[in-house]
């Protein structure tokens, strides 16, 4: 993602470029926005020579709408699956660029139709509806009768058919996994691009016994993790946002440090950790794990 100008284009013909030529991996490359023409164009002063090798190594289908072309009614993506499809087997493709797919699916007009489409790209769960997750999964469930389960993520179902369909069967799956006495961790995407919105979809929160929030703090020139605790019914539990790690090891909480009255992370609690400043204690009573 990104806007007019950023790269976007070039970024992705350089991947399936360096695939063809570098690790002969054939590669497929649909254009919604520009033609190949003036793809191949705009790419010539980088020296990829796509003009002499693309038809062995690089298929370019041209996806863009005529501008004649009035829409009516709704409209999916699976008659030029198909094609693409037949050219990935011909060509031994591994590798595919869509390029400006959002060109097209914004003529829906709907933002959950849009999301059907770009996840039709994948074979994922939007195959079956909400009712038919459920059913399996508590098939699942009565066949391995296991102690702990993870749905990564839950919010996916809302994907797959009407919102308000989606929100009763997630809370007839939470139920149906405390039925059977089985400890759930589930994921879920929030709603909206701002970090700091914590509403899910499905409205699942108000019935978790645990309510972990995981977002993103932008400061200066870093964007670090953070992890908050909303709730945990029943047990105290820390009110710090705290950074979270993703290291070889796995994921980890830093410790907590003070700059100026607020909590440093990133790169300003590494410089204080290397000249040797310990974590400032929290307040009294607080939980930090």
């Amino acid at each position: 993602m990104g806007g007019p100008g950023t790269g976007k284009t070039v970024f992705a013909l350089q991947a399936l470029v360096n695939a063809a030529w570098e690790r002969k991996q054939p590669g497929i490359f649909v254009a919604f926005e520009e033609g190949p023409d003036e793809i191949c164009a705009n790419a010539a002063p980088f020296g990829w020579g796509l003009g002499t090798k693309a038809s062995n190594a690089l298929f370019f289908l041209d996806a863009r709408l005529s501008p004649a072309v009035v829409q009516s009614g709704d409209f999916d993506l699976s008659g030029m699956l198909a094609i693409l499809e037949a050219k990935k087997r011909e060509l031994g493709a591994s590798l595919i660029v869509f390029d400006g797919i959002d060109v097209l699916v914004a003529l829906l007009q709907n933002p959950g139709a849009e999301m059907r489409e770009i996840y039709r790209l994948r074979g994922r769960t939007d195959v079956n509806n909400p009712e038919e997750h459920l059913i399996r999964i508590a098939a699942l469930l009565l066949e391995h009768r296991p102690r702990c389960m993870v749905i990564d993520p839950l919010s996916a179902i809302a994907r797959t058919g009407a919102l308000s369909s989606a929100r009763a069967i997630g809370n007839r799956l939470v139920h149906k996994v405390r039925d059977h006495r089985v400890t759930a961790v589930i994921t879920s995407l929030v709603g909206g691009d701002d970090p700091q919105v914590e509403a899910t979809e499905l409205q699942i929160s108000t019935i978790a016994d645990t309510w972990i929030h995981l977002s993103y703090l932008v400061r200066g020139d870093e964007r670090n993790r953070a992890l908050t605790i909303v709730k945990s019914r029943g047990t105290r539990h820390s009110n710090q946002v705290r950074e979270l790690l993703l290291s070889a090891s796995g994921p980890a909480l830093a410790d907590v440090y003070s700059s100026g009255g607020r909590g440093a992370d990133g790169h300003v609690a590494l410089g204080k950790e290397s000249r040797g400043e310990s974590p400032e204690a929290a307040a009294s009573g607080r939980i930090h794990s």
